[in-house]
């Protein structure tokens, strides 16, 4: 297995695995949508994305969003 920090040129890796994820929680399959969600988190760089891959096949994926602390600072 190896795991690495997305970027935009991992989209078409990336999109069916987040609208998997998506669909399981009973949501509509959009893949435009999820895209635009994710080239825009990417290039804000307000989360970070990595993906798993096995043979060079996309497997599985985190996403980190930040939380600010005031009481760690």
């Amino acid at each position: 297995m190896n795991i690495i920090q997305a970027t935009t040129k991992h989209l078409n890796d990336f999109v069916p695995l987040f609208d998997g994820y998506r669909v399981f929680y009973r949501q509509a399959s959009d893949q435009q949508s999820v895209h635009d969600f994710l080239k825009e988190h990417l290039t804000k760089q307000d989360s970070v994305i990595y993906i798993a891959y096995i043979n060079a096949i996309s497997v599985g994926f985190i996403q980190l969003y930040f939380l600010f602390s005031s009481v760690s600072m």
